[in-house]
């Protein structure tokens, strides 16, 4: 248990990561989304969802030629006990409202 609980904590102990997190608490999302959302290229964005997902608070799924990555049943019991707070908290942070809004602007030209 320890070691799952560290591996957790380590991946979210990066700034990317979090803001990837704070998009994903609203929904599954394209990689593409989150791309365009934090203005990153896709391999940087990759190794950070790669990160996630080895850690067991992300899973993805294919949809057409593009992955969908969402938070797992186990990343939100985590999220609960630790750091949905964090996130909600979040949410007024100057950095992840940009990323939300530039989401949001990209949005309505889905990939």
């Amino acid at each position: 248990m320890l070691t799952e609980l560290t591996k957790k904590y380590k991946a979210v102990s990066d700034e990317v990561r979090i803001r990837i997190l704070a998009l994903l608490a609203n929904g599954e999302l394209c990689v593409c989304d989150i791309e365009n959302a934090l203005k990153m290229s896709q391999p940087r964005i990759s190794q950070h969802l790669i990160k996630l997902k080895n850690a067991g608070l992300i899973k993805d799924k294919k949809v057409g030629h593009w992955s969908h990555y969402f938070i797992t049943d186990e990343g939100k019991k985590f999220f609960k006990k630790s750091f949905l707070g964090i996130l909600d908290e979040l949410k007024n942070d100057a950095l992840i409202k940009d990323d939300a809004k530039n989401f949001k602007k990209y949005s309505d030209n889905q990939c």
